[in-house]
């Protein structure tokens, strides 16, 4: 989760409830999450809620407004804009490390003003993320596929 390892910690107190603590990297709960198919309907759904909401954060820093996001399954890709401003982002980016996750954010939406990869586009992507190669890096070597394999 978010690039580290969190343990799973039983908590019947907590009910229906997930709580994740990013201080001793646990992830708290009644339920059982040891099965794949269990853990994977999971971070989907805290992957939605983590996410559209960083966009949504990101989007209004920098003054990148977009219509509407989608969290999907994609297993080619990170993340993609439309040409209608939708921003799509792969469930997944929820493991990758924070800076990644922002990268692959803030790039969706620099396609919301330039819907290409001219260098019109990485000169204006590089002036709101300057450590992107970084990211590219990190992206290059994990690639979605094998992510997708895992969970």
């Amino acid at each position: 989760l978010r690039g580290e390892v969190y343990r799973f910690v039983r908590c019947p107190e907590l009910g229906r409830k997930v709580a994740v603590d990013d201080n001793t990297h646990e992830i708290k709960t009644r339920r059982d999450l040891a099965s794949r198919a269990k853990l994977a309907r999971w971070l989907r759904v805290y992957a939605h809620v983590q996410l559209n909401a960083r966009l949504m954060e990101l989007s209004e820093e920098h003054h990148l407004p977009f219509k509407r996001c989608f969290i999907r399954s994609q297993r080619t890709r990170w993340g993609t804009c439309s040409t209608k401003g939708n921003i799509s982002l792969n469930w997944r980016l929820i493991m990758a490390p924070p800076y990644v996750t922002d990268y692959v954010i803030l790039h969706e939406l620099m396609h919301t003003k330039v819907l290409n990869h001219s260098q019109k586009f990485w000169v204006l992507l590089r002036s709101i993320c300057p450590g992107c190669q970084e990211a590219i890096q990190w992206l290059n070597a994990n690639p979605p596929s094998e992510l997708a394999g895992w969970i």
